[in-house]
């Protein structure tokens, strides 16, 4: 459609009648401006006020769309006038489907984008260890992400005569200490969680120095002070682009420690060469197992809180956390050797129970 050539049609037809914009404006009942606009060919008409036009001019739509009336040099033209706008409409809208799918693929490539940015290699796990003579430390952890940080001291063994009375984490920035926690010894063994921004133990930009000056100090009964420097492994990072698929567990699979992982394990669970660890998902129950440490993870999910049972194959030790909104509300720790409770107060039923679900099998 040309709209300049119906507009100087409109304006013959208009002054054929001897008719003013304003009178014309005042028989199709619009604004003397939107005439005006017809006839300099900056809009057309719609298909109501065509259909008006037509009886006021005495012509067809289609002598009004093609800007001329019908003689025998355009009478092919004027009858095709309605097949060359359904044409013109499908390429419009061809046009707009191409031009709407392009935003719609920049838009998905830009979230990407800025998702890869902000999440590319932004979760790091660190294997936590040390040693100061008769001390050692040993089943640490240090994970941190953009939004949280979890730190575990790990296990604390004491071969001296001397009894630990307390124990201060702590790192040193620009030549100062910097207490993370105050406690006693069996508090090395819980997981803290630090939220940046909101009741921090450190924030983000303390993490370099957290990880290359880590340090544990131990309160002696004879008032000594014994400083362990704990040394930070990195075990993980999400710093692939692609990850590799997990596969199922199979007596050809080429993974380390196959020789030593419970039967449970290899015939239930999935392994995941990155993070060499093993786990299942099932009804909002995680299960991990780490062979390079022989710690079984048990994480159960509630709508409105989290249980997480650390149990050491080595010690045949269970310790149990709650988390409510990411803060620890119960913790305790069990000897499932000696059936006694080690720290804390331990609900025996519950770990009754988690034996029977979990522990027998992961034992057989």
């Amino acid at each position: 459609m040309n709209n300049k050539k119906i507009g100087q049609f409109i304006c013959e037809l208009r002054k054929e009648k001897k008719w003013t914009q304003e009178d014309l404006a005042e028989k199709l009942l619009v604004d003397r401006t939107m005439v005006s606009k017809w006839e300099r060919g900056i809009y057309i008409p719609n298909t109501e006020i065509l259909l008006e036009m037509q009886k006021l001019f005495n012509v067809t739509i289609n002598e009004i769309i093609y800007g001329e009336r019908k003689n025998n040099d355009n009478n092919n033209n004027v009858d095709s006038i309605p097949i060359k706008i359904i044409k013109d409409e499908k390429k419009r809208f061809k046009k707009l489907i191409i031009v709407s799918s392009l935003i719609v693929i920049c838009l998905i490539f830009s979230f990407f984008i800025y998702y890869f940015i902000n999440n590319y290699n932004s979760i790091h796990v660190y294997k936590v260890y040390g040693e100061n003579g008769n001390f050692y430390v040993s089943n640490g952890i240090l994970l941190f992400s953009k939004e949280k940080s979890y730190i575990r001291v790990g296990d604390i063994e004491n071969n001296s005569s001397n009894n630990i009375n307390s124990v201060r984490l702590f790192f040193i920035r620009d030549n100062e200490e910097k207490d993370i926690f105050i406690g006693n010894d069996s508090d090395t063994k819980l997981l803290f969680i630090n939220n940046f921004n909101y009741n921090e133990l450190f924030n983000y930009s303390d993490l370099d120095y957290i990880i290359k000056n880590l340090k544990l100090e131990l309160k002696l009964d004879n008032e000594e002070n014994v400083i362990i420097d704990l040394i930070l492994s990195k075990d993980y990072s999400n710093n692939k682009i692609i990850e590799d698929l997990k596969q199922p567990i199979s007596d050809n699979d080429k993974v380390s420690n196959i020789n030593k992982v419970p039967k449970y394990v290899t015939t239930n669970f999935y392994y995941d060469e990155e993070k060499d660890s093993y786990e299942r998902e099932n009804n909002n129950i995680l299960e991990e197992y780490f062979a390079n440490t022989n710690i079984y993870i048990i994480t159960i999910k509630k709508s409105n809180y989290e249980e997480k049972i650390f149990y050491d194959l080595n010690d045949n030790t269970l310790e149990y956390n709650k988390f409510e909104n990411s803060t620890i509300v119960d913790n305790y720790i069990y000897s499932i050797n000696l059936n006694s409770c080690k720290n804390g107060n331990c609900n025996v039923d519950f770990v009754t129970e988690i034996k029977e679900k979990y522990l027998n099998y992961i034992n057989d």
